[in-house]
């Protein structure tokens, strides 16, 4: 018979104790119960994508006596949606235990408990939705799309209420900003901020972005957004060096962006459904002809699907550079996903040596830009 030292056995009790509360430290559990589904519905539980995308590690249980449970990665915070039917009810969560109770087949009907920064979260949301910028904006939207929807229609309205549904939503995003930044600020330790930053990076100054990163723990910036919000700083902020990329042009030949090293080049995101895209196209156009033997040239990246409108757009536009797509559906584009494109139109201005020297230039913004570089 082995016998094995006291201490010895003491030593890897504790180890044992020790790597379990480690383990434990790093998940979340949820325990929901849905009194309106079925037993045997297939409740799913899917990690939230920074760029909304498909992913993997769905996990899937079944309900049964009206309950479900999942253990779930929760580290560093972390994003999830439950699922069912195609319904389904966001989470953030921080690791420990989160108790859901959905009320409703259609997942409307949601309360949650136990998990402080899903609380948190739920009380950004609120704060969010509920303020006067938000309602003014929901309010001319609906007004707009109903007056869209009806059956006489007259110009001059039509335009009034667009108008002030584009200026409310420059309100709603000032607001959204303010909201953003007053929560980081007196809450820097808080799980969310990863997440709320990045969904609004694109709206601040990068130098604000900078320093409010470096507020967070660093062990924040290990989750999700975390770490997209650092691949966005080091390679898609000013001064960054663009990422490499390779796609096939109109004729199926291979474009790679590092075949125009040495040029100005202005990486252009666009679509031919876009309408702000076909509406600043003419002044791309005019800068194209205006620089393009003076060591300037485009790459138009289209997030189309349909090959065809795509063609028919860059006969109708006069776009007489490099384009390039997969033809894959709207934001899934490759590149697109590499440069963190979530709307268009979108821009990035390189300098010769591929770095990232400006970002976003719409109407004379281009142009003005190139007169600067090329006077």
């Amino acid at each position: 018979m082995v016998k094995f030292p006291l201490a010895a056995v003491l030593c890897f009790n504790l180890i044992c104790i020790i790597a379990k509360q480690s383990y434990s430290q790093e998940f979340v559990q949820i325990n929901g119960s849905c009194s309106a589904l079925q037993d045997g519905t297939e409740i799913l539980l899917s990690p939230v994508d920074p760029h909304y995308m498909p992913v993997k590690g769905v996990m899937s249980t079944i309900l049964r006596n009206h309950r479900f449970n999942f253990r779930a990665n929760a580290g560093a915070g972390e994003g999830y949606h439950i699922y069912a039917n195609k319904r389904f009810t966001p989470i953030y969560v921080e690791p420990g235990i989160l108790n859901v109770v959905i009320a409703d087949s259609l997942f409307l009907k949601v309360t949650t408990s136990g998990n402080s920064t899903q609380t948190e979260y739920e009380n950004y949301l609120f704060k969010k939705g509920n303020n006067a910028e938000t309602g003014a904006y929901n309010t001319a939207r609906l007004n707009y799309f109903r007056y869209l929807n009806s059956e006489k229609q007259n110009p001059d309205t039509r335009r009034l209420l667009k108008s002030k549904v584009d200026s409310l939503t420059s309100l709603k995003k000032i607001s959204d900003n303010n909201l953003t930044l007053t929560y980081i600020r007196e809450q820097p330790a808080s799980y969310l901020n990863t997440m709320l930053l990045y969904q609004q990076i694109d709206d601040l100054p990068e130098d604000t972005v900078r320093k409010i990163v470096k507020m967070f723990p660093a062990k924040n910036l290990k989750n999700s957004w975390g770490r997209e919000l650092q691949y966005y700083m080091d390679s898609l902020f000013v001064g960054g060096s663009a990422p490499e990329f390779t796609q096939a042009d109109t004729a199926g030949r291979d474009v790679n962006l590092s075949d125009f090293k040495g040029k100005y080049v202005l990486i252009d995101f666009w679509a031919s459904w876009c309408l702000p895209c076909r509406a600043d196209n003419p002044n791309e156009v005019k800068a194209y002809k205006k620089f393009k033997d003076k060591n300037f040239t485009i790459i138009g990246v289209s997030l189309d699907s349909d090959k065809t409108r795509w063609l028919k757009a860059i006969k109708e536009d006069g776009l007489h550079w490099t384009q390039v797509s997969d033809l894959r559906e709207t934001y899934s584009n490759q590149v697109a996903k590499t440069y963190h494109i979530m709307a268009v139109p979108a821009n990035f201005l390189l300098d010769p040596q591929g770095r990232i020297i400006a970002k976003n230039l719409h109407g004379d913004e281009l142009a003005k830009m190139l007169d600067g570089i090329f006077k």
